[in-house]
């Protein structure tokens, strides 16, 4: 055999290898003018659950998360294979007059994984796309409260803007203000009595109006969490019974291992406990062994070569230390993420028990002030500031429903039900 047989063979064998390799393909273009669409022009919502689902399809950071874990399943699956072989290849040329000048050889190398490190580093991949579904699954628990809360906002921003529509539409509001107005053009009335009913009036509009900039942002927000277009219309059809015979259970602290949060905590740690394995695992010599061939002073050769790594210094020293400390960071990371849900789950307790425990005073009755002033017991200055107590009042109330049903809310994300 001469050279050329071996440069032959050495193509031959490279030119098998390259045409398995994977070939570049360009991402998909984006479409802007397909996204910018209104696809949904209006969303009906039954419920705050409704809300949640559809947050849980369309918000932009857990399809995000189910992206990323979909590309670590990817890389788990194609994570542990053996190391591809080496191939070398090389000609001699005696410089001194002989008769057969050229001196030529190759050899194939395969390395054996005796370590197991192989294996080990397809656990660690395995783990990593655990810890990322770990993720959407706190994020979705996230999400879905943060939905509820934000259409239950809205909820009772709707009640409030009715309570003030529904005031100034009022037979007895109307007519006490035309009173007030004839009585100041009849003398009966100084300038500031009737400034002070003005004043009411735009006491209230300014009111309405803050809370119309409210639902604008709460609106968003929403629209934000569900992935939906800025010009979707959020409409609510449903009603929120007012329960007043809830009964708060104690959150248990040590369910709180359950939840997302703490087990993206222990999967993350598992990972770095497999991670240590396989950098211990690199320590560890890996046989390369393959066949050798080659042609001196004519004659052809065969045999077989081997090497090994010897561990004498290095021995991955740097990877194990920093897994190490990985490891560590993490199980104390899982420790200290408990202790903050325990923390927060009590805190969340305490509010809500303390919002049920100190409800507002009772709304007074405006119909015994409309008696009133029908039978001339009451100025119109004095109903008209009676009624705007009572307004404040209702609310009052609304507000301290609202900061209830949130409550609830927020505190369901620790209860064993929900996780």
């Amino acid at each position: 055999m001469n050279k050329e047989f071996y440069k032959y063979v050495f193509f031959a064998i490279l030119s098998i290898a390259i045409s398995g390799c994977k070939s570049y393909e360009k991402a998909e273009d984006i479409n802007w003018a397909e996204l910018s669409k209104v696809k949904n022009p209006s969303v009906v919502l039954t419920s705050p659950d409704d809300a949640a689902k559809l947050a849980l399809v369309g918000n932009l950071e857990l399809n995000e998360l189910r992206l990323k874990a979909a590309s670590a399943a990817n890389i788990a699956k194609e994570t542990g294979w053996w190391e591809d072989p080496e191939l070398d290849f090389d000609i001699l040329r005696i410089i001194e007059s002989a008769d057969h000048p050229f001196l030529g050889g190759a050899n194939l190398k395969f390395t054996i994984p005796l370590s197991g490190v192989n294996k080990a580093s397809k656990k660690a991949a395995e783990a990593y796309h655990d810890v990322e579904l770990q993720k959407i699954k706190a994020q979705e628990l996230d999400v879905a409260i943060e939905a509820k809360k934000t259409i239950i906002a809205i909820y009772y921003n709707q009640m409030k803007i009715k309570a003030l529509e529904s005031y100034e539409k009022d037979a007895g509001i109307i007519r006490a203000t035309k009173s007030a107005e004839r009585l100041y053009k009849a003398g009966e009335y100084t300038l500031i009595n009737l400034n002070g009913v003005k004043r009411q009036e735009h006491a209230r509009e300014h009111e309405r109006m803050e809370l119309e900039d409210e639902k604008t942002e709460l609106e968003n927000k929403f629209r934000a969490l569900a992935g939906l277009h800025p010009k979707t219309h959020i409409k609510l059809s449903f009603s929120l019974p007012h329960d007043k015979d809830i009964k708060l259970k104690e959150i248990d602290i040590l369910s709180l291992t359950s939840h997302p949060i703490v087990k993206t905590a222990l999967a993350k740690l598992e990972h770095t406990e497999l991670e240590l394995k396989t950098e211990i695992l690199k320590q560890y010599p890996e046989l390369k062994i393959g066949p050798l061939a080659g042609n001196e002073e004519g004659k052809d050769r065969i045999g077989v070569v081997a090497g090994i790594t010897l561990p004498l210094w290095n021995r991955n020293r740097k990877g194990i230390a920093e897994a190490e400390a990985n490891r560590n960071e993490a199980r104390l990371g899982a420790i200290n993420i408990w202790k903050s849900l325990a923390l927060e789950s009590n805190a969340a307790f305490v509010k809500a028990e303390k919002l049920l425990n100190h409800p507002p005073a009772p709304v007074g009755e405006s119909k015994y002030a409309d008696r009133l002033l029908e039978a001339g017991e009451m100025t119109p200055i004095d109903y008209l500031s009676t009624r705007d107590e009572i307004l404040k009042q209702s609310l009052e109330e609304i507000s301290w429903r609202a900061s209830i049903a949130t409550s609830i809310t927020e505190l369901s994300k620790y209860t064993t039900e929900t996780l």
